[in-house]
């Protein structure tokens, strides 16, 4: 059965504006599914009001990381196979830091700057219909203002706060070292969610703090062109988003 993968569409063979769309993407393609996207534009459409989220006959999940729980039982998929139990706990417990931390930093960047939103909406909402575009857009825009502030980062100076997001990315550098990928050598589904946030923080990084410090770290870089090459071959690699507002 084709799962049917719900989000905004990208250019052809780009990955998502959304690091989850893309951690969800990389999934899919890792757990051997045959899918399709489905373009998706307003995320109260989903089961839990976001997107991305997957139709799988009558079962529609939403988050990422229940899709991921929902393809490790109903498509065998293991994927984190090879891994010690210590090797997955560090895998998750970093994924977590990327998901939970640097991916609300890159919210505050895009969302709560007028600089920002200036690139976020038309990068999320130029393909919607224009009947709903400017009110979709509003009012996405007005929830994520909400969940930064409920979140905490929301909260914080725009210093702080990218400051925070900095200090993410030069550790991921540190802790990556001369390794294709983060832990045991093996792509996970963390590689998925930290590709999707850095190639999108370096294609719309909202604050170019963000976009250097990942530039600044050729093993960084070499891993976005790696994973890209694998399973979005038309992305444009880290030198050529060097010059990307």
């Amino acid at each position: 059965m084709t799962l049917h993968l719900h989000q905004p569409p990208a250019a052809p063979g780009t990955p998502s504006s959304s690091p989850f769309c893309t951690k969800t993407e990389i999934l899919l393609r890792m757990a051997a599914c045959e899918f399709v996207i489905t373009p998706e534009f307003v995320p109260a459409n989903g089961p839990k009001q976001k997107i991305p989220f997957i139709t799988d006959g009558d079962a529609v999940i939403g988050d990422s990381a229940l899709i991921q729980a929902h393809l490790e039982r109903t498509q065998q998929a293991d994927f984190y196979k090879g891994l010690t139990a210590q090797e997955r706990a560090t895998a998750q417990l970093l994924l977590h830091s990327v998901e939970e931390k640097l991916y609300w930093v890159m919210v505050f960047a895009r969302w709560q700057f007028d600089a920002g939103w200036a690139i976020t909406e038309p990068a999320f909402f130029g393909m919607a219909p224009a009947s709903v575009r400017a009110q979709v857009s509003a009012q996405t825009r007005e929830e994520m203002m909400r969940n930064l502030w409920g979140q905490g980062t929301g909260r914080h100076t725009a210093a702080e706060a990218i400051q925070m997001g900095v200090d993410v990315i030069e550790n991921l550098g540190l802790y990556l070292g001369e390794n294709d990928f983060f832990v045991a050598n093996t792509l996970t589904p963390l590689d998925a969610t930290t590709y999707g946030t850095l190639i999108t923080l370096l294609e719309m990084p909202g604050s170019p703090l963000l976009k250097e410090a990942i530039l600044n770290q050729p093993n960084l870089c070499a891993f976005v062109d790696r994973i890209s090459a694998q399973f979005f071959p038309n992305a444009l690699g880290a030198a050529a988003l060097r010059s990307v507002a």
